[in-house]
C-alpha cells in the first residue's frame, strides 16, 4: 500500500508540473497575441505565478502522501 501511495503522489506531482508549464505557455502566448494594454502585461506577470502554483501544489500533495521528497518530479 505504501508503494501505491508513493506512486500516486508522483503521478499527482507530474500532473501539477506539466499543468504548470501548459498554463505558463498558454498565458505567455495569450499575452503575446492580445492587443496592447494592461491585460497583456498582467498575463505575462501572472504566468510564472501560476506555473509555480500548480507545481507547488503537486509537490505539496506528494509530500503529504509520501514524506520527504525533492521538488522536481524527475529526481528520485
Amino acid at each position: 500500500m505504501k508503494d501505491f501511495v508513493a506512486r500516486l503522489g508522483l503521478v499527482i506531482h507530474w500532473f501539477g508540473f506539466i499543468l504548470g508549464f501548459i498554463t505558463f505557455g498558454g498565458l505567455m502566448v495569450g499575452g503575446f497575441f492580445m492587443k496592447e494594454g494592461l491585460d497583456d502585461v498582467a498575463m505575462f506577470l501572472s504566468a510564472p505565478v501560476f506555473c509555480f502554483l500548480f507545481w507547488g501544489m503537486g509537490w505539496l500533495i506528494r509530500y503529504i502522501l509520501s514524506g520527504k521528497c525533492d521538488p522536481y518530479p524527475y529526481k528520485d
